[in-house]
């Protein structure tokens, strides 16, 4: 069901299609989400008990695929719908980790039901001292697994049930590259970078390079390893990259000289609906916090390390 809504969703949005813009995109797009979200609760609710949508208990210690997501009060009611779609993916997770933070819910009987009841079926909650914002979705996961693959999620959307493998199969290909399914081509100007919003998104397949910003809505998957070590230093997180978490995933990647590559899967991805869908992301791009972020980073390791974060751009 997922797969065939994200399918229509993703040609509505189509922009050089006339037939889409004139009449699909208008008059397809809020019927469509209405049905997925209405419906698609009351499908993964009815289906729910089947086998082949519980996680298998692995015996690796190392290489494991962790699929890792953090939520907050607004969006904890629907985040069992993310999860479900994680669950129902057709190469599974060895494990998926919901991280919460203590400081907005105190304990497991704070949390609704129908989220609960997923933790019979593997999902794993965890719960931080911190509130890191979106950073805490990888955090502390890559913390404690440091020898295991993570994918991280976001928690407002319907996933395809085919992103792990597309990942995972890309991964294969380029063990020691991150792997985005939704990214952006990095524009250079004049031996700068461009402003955030002039970056092109990348439709297609793209092998390991240094010129891909990936954004987490479309799934990310990081080998272990792939980041530099400052990824962990809070204090330099809270001071200078704290509302983009893509952001400083990225600037780490580049301190470490790993590469992305993107699959060939691209989506214009199902959002759960929300009363109000305040979306960080829409708050990075839309007011340049993005641009702000990343020259914070770029002025505080030019000063620290003697180079741009993004050098190897200017080349």
């Amino acid at each position: 069901m997922i797969n065939f809504f994200d399918t229509l969703y993703t040609f509505i949005h189509i922009k050089h299609n006339p037939l889409s813009r004139y009449f699909l995109y208008p008059f397809l797009r809020i019927p469509t989400l209405y049905f997925v979200n209405l419906f698609v609760p009351i499908y993964f609710r009815i289906t729910a008990n089947k086998d082949e949508y519980k996680l298998k208990k692995s015996d690796k210690a190392s290489n494991r695929i962790i699929v890792s997501l953090t939520s907050f009060p607004p969006r904890i009611n629907k985040v069992w719908l993310v999860i479900e779609s994680i669950m129902r993916q057709e190469l599974k997770p060895d494990k998926i980790l919901l991280w919460l933070s203590k400081e907005q819910f105190s304990s497991l009987s704070e949390l609704p039901k129908n989220l609960l009841r997923l933790q019979d079926r593997g999902l794993e909650i965890r719960f931080c001292n911190e509130n890191l914002k979106a950073h805490t979705k990888y955090y502390y996961t890559m913390q404690e697994f440091p020898d295991d693959i993570i994918i991280t999620v976001d928690d407002d959307i319907l996933y395809n049930s085919y992103i792990t493998q597309h990942l995972i199969e890309l991964s294969e290909k380029y063990p020691q590259t991150i792997c985005c399914c939704r990214g952006w081509e990095v524009k250079i100007n004049d031996r700068n970078l461009a402003k955030y919003n002039e970056w092109k998104m990348i439709n297609d397949a793209k092998s390991p390079s240094i010129d891909i910003f990936p954004t987490g809505v479309g799934g990310v998957l990081y080998p272990p390893h792939s980041l530099h070590k400052d990824v962990f230093n809070i204090d330099l997180l809270r001071e200078l990259c704290f509302y983009a978490d893509d952001v400083w995933l990225n600037v780490m990647a580049h301190l470490k000289g790993t590469k992305y590559a993107k699959t060939e899967y691209s989506s214009h991805y199902l959002p759960i609906k929300f009363k109000n869908r305040t979306r960080l992301r829409d708050i990075n791009v839309t007011e340049s916090a993005n641009d702000t972020q990343i020259n914070n980073l770029r002025n505080y390791y030019k000063k620290i390390l003697d180079k741009d974060p993004y050098h190897m751009l200017f080349r």
